[in-house]
């Protein structure tokens, strides 16, 4: 088992039993992770090699495919400089020694030398640096460990800590067609001979910068509607709950089919509007993203009596409610899709309008997105029904992820 603790679903909800439920539904980071929608959608990307900037040697599966995803994209550059330069370097024309590649933040060593036995290699770990290894010549192998235990007190200055573990560590193969990567917490044993008289090992040892955002452990909650319920889905398939994932944050979903912003529907069997909802959600929230308006623009389609000054109220009331109980926090929001249907312009436009007045940023979904909501071919491939205009599935909701990050990242600033 590793002990990479980036993600893990607690416990997921029974969606047919809770598609209109009041409260929360949290993921919490802990424990070992397991197969999720982001994990699998980072397994998708590794496996694209949209990032391998023309090196040919494949990632071992000992991997973790979503934290190499999620490093990558905070630091692409660096990545990029480093598998250029594995890829436009014959490993065994490069003299041992360090080549750096960006001072401080990416070098590359390449190192010589007789593997040492189990008992001899130490568990170790580093906080500040990323591992790649690639071992392109020799008999070795390398290991992870779970359950370990301090030998010895990271040091900063050298950027290791060493570990024991009264469990066995797990091994594969040190081959020239794999390299492998070690993150933070992964507790590595690396380079372990694989018989008495191994030879000579070459191995390239690249160190790459860790990407820090300050997010991690931070709780993201999403107020909304089924946007955010993510309808008759699991709600981890959504674009936010696998940016919560990617960046190692609890994630509490606070939507709920069929809620507006502005209206009571409560008589319809969906509830109060979100200017009460929100008081129920968690004073502890560190981010706050509201995704909403659709269902108030169908209700004003609907329902006469009722006006987009209503609406503004509402939208209002919600807002400055917002930035009294979460002072000093970043809040967020995400406008419906661009639906082609009455008062869905008039909505978005409102709510950047009212989101300006309390400095609360509008990602524009109907603009900056990428969804196609009215065409019927868009929504067949990426819409839960080719008839739907409101829920992603899996597939629409990947698309989502890198714009939703990137907004997300910029409201925290």
């Amino acid at each position: 088992m590793r002990l990479n603790n980036l993600f893990r679903a607690v416990a997921f909800f029974a969606i047919a039993s809770s598609l209109n439920a009041v409260g929360q539904t949290t993921i919490s980071v802990d424990g070992r992770h397991e197969s999720t929608p982001a994990r699998q959608q980072a397994e998708k990307w590794v496996e694209g090699r949209q990032w391998d900037n023309g090196w040919t040697v494949n990632p071992d599966k000992t991997v973790d495919c979503l934290e190499f995803a999620t490093q990558y994209k905070l630091n692409k550059p660096l990545w990029d400089k480093l598998f250029k330069f594995l890829a436009d370097n014959d490993p065994k024309s490069l003299k041992p020694g360090k080549i750096v590649l960006e001072d401080g933040r990416l070098w590359v060593v390449v190192q010589e030398y007789t593997p040492a036995t189990e008992e001899e290699m130490q568990i170790e770990s580093h906080k500040r640096m990323i591992d790649l290894q690639y071992t392109f010549e020799g008999n070795e192998k390398m290991g992870l460990a779970s359950d370990v235990k301090v030998k010895t007190e990271y040091s900063q200055a050298n950027d290791i800590g060493f570990y024991t573990t009264d469990k066995p560590v797990s091994y594969v193969p040190a081959a020239p067609d794999r390299f492998f990567l070690y993150f933070p917490t992964d507790m590595h044993k690396p380079s372990v001979r694989t018989k008495d008289n191994p030879g000579v090992s070459r191995k390239i040892v690249g160190k790459i910068e860790y990407a820090h955002t300050g997010l991690e452990g931070k709780t993201l909650c999403v107020l909304g509607d089924s946007y955010v319920r993510n309808h008759r889905r699991p709600y981890d398939e959504t674009w936010h709950a696998k940016v919560a994932e990617r960046l190692k944050m609890n994630y509490v979903n606070f939507g709920r089919n069929g809620s507006s912003i502005a209206f009571d529907r409560t008589k319809d069997g969906f509830g109060p509007a979100m200017t009460k909802r929100y008081l129920e959600m968690p004073d502890s929230a560190d981010v706050i993203l509201v995704i909403a308006g659709h269902n108030d623009a169908d209700y004003l389609r609907k329902h006469s009596e009722v006006s987009l000054d209503d609406f503004t109220d509402g939208l209002d009331s919600l807002c400055s409610g917002l930035r009294e109980k979460y002072r000093g926090k970043p809040i967020g929001f995400v406008t419906p899709w661009g639906v082609d249907r009455q008062w869905f312009s008039e909505v978005i436009a409102q709510i950047k309008k009212t989101c300006g007045k309390y400095d609360i940023p509008v990602f524009d979904a109907a603009t900056m997105s990428g969804i196609d909501v009215n065409d019927p071919g868009f929504r067949a491939k990426y819409f839960q029904k080719d008839t739907d205009t409101a829920h992603l599935n899996n597939d629409g909701h990947d698309l989502m992820v890198d714009k939703g990050e990137t907004f997300l990242l910029e409201i925290v600033k």
